[in-house]
């Protein structure tokens, strides 16, 4: 490529297959792009793995940028991100964080005069984080599974996540060769259909769980208040209460005047906001 930039300049134009590219190895084209033309270069292109694995870009990291794309920043930043909600995990992030001093001390004395591999430990500390804020259970312990969900839900949000992390990046030759893409070639459609139906299986018992808590916690601020407070101070007061972020998602207004999220948006954000962890 230095030499491509050698030869014809610092912009350069190719074809990848069918897929139009624009290479640059200057600092001022790339910050026009990253910085001055940002909204016209941010959309990822279309791939087999936003369509099967974040239900064709329904979360917030893939999705094309629009209307979409910053209704869910707007939630990101105000709601699951914002300072006050971030507080409320102050307790979880503390115990995982002794778990983790007390992991690498026993390790440690064990091993006396050796290293401690941290890396896998960090990646546990760093997911059971992710996953007490975003849906209150933790799987990435020995014991996590049998603490806070089934063995079979560990197994199979764990299976998504290798998956995710594997595929997400990976070189379809499909998609940049249209006409070889329904022979899936290096089999990576497959993979991520499997891995997508066990992630939907686990999703829908989280799904399932909060919603449904969600429905009691409304009856009975409904009930306590007389049936004289409105909907949207019912969900104000679901809102400010909310455990988790699956929770604070549940109470949100979805887009152009919709009563609630898609399950396919606030699964995708899921699956998507874990996997970026790994």
């Amino acid at each position: 490529m230095m030499e491509l930039n050698k030869k014809y300049g610092p912009l350069l134009y190719l074809r990848l297959g069918s897929r139009p590219t624009v290479v640059t190895n200057s600092p001022a084209i790339v910050r026009e792009f990253l910085k001055h033309q940002d909204h016209v270069f941010c959309s990822r292109p279309p791939s087999s793995a936003r369509d099967i694995m974040v239900y064709g870009g329904a979360g917030f990291a893939l999705s094309e940028y629009g209307p979409h794309w910053r209704h869910l920043r707007k939630i990101c930043i105000q709601e699951l991100l914002a300072p006050s909600r971030l507080q409320r995990f102050h307790k979880d992030r503390h115990e995982e964080a002794q778990i983790l001093v007390a992991q690498v001390l026993e390790i440690a004395s064990k091993q006396a005069g050796q290293e401690v591999e941290l890396r896998e430990l960090l990646t546990t500390f760093t997911m059971n984080i992710a996953t007490r804020m975003m849906m209150s259970k933790k799987y990435f312990s020995a014991s996590a599974a049998d603490e806070q969900g089934s063995v079979q839900e560990a197994a199979a949000f764990k299976e998504y996540l290798h998956v995710a992390f594997k595929l997400l990046g990976v070189f379809n030759v499909g998609e940049y060769i249209p006409f070889l893409k329904p022979f899936d070639l290096q089999g990576y459609e497959r993979q991520m259909r499997k891995a997508m139906r066990k992630a939907r299986t686990f999703l829908d018992v989280i799904m399932r769980e909060h919603y449904e808590a969600a429905l009691k916690a409304r009856s009975c601020r409904t009930t306590s208040s007389g049936g004289g407070s409105s909907a949207a101070a019912v969900d104000a007061d679901i809102l400010q209460s909310a455990h988790d972020f699956v929770d604070v998602l549940l109470a949100l207004p979805g887009e152009n005047g919709a009563e609630r999220l898609s399950n396919d948006t606030i699964e995708a954000l899921i699956l998507v906001r874990n996997s970026h962890n790994m």
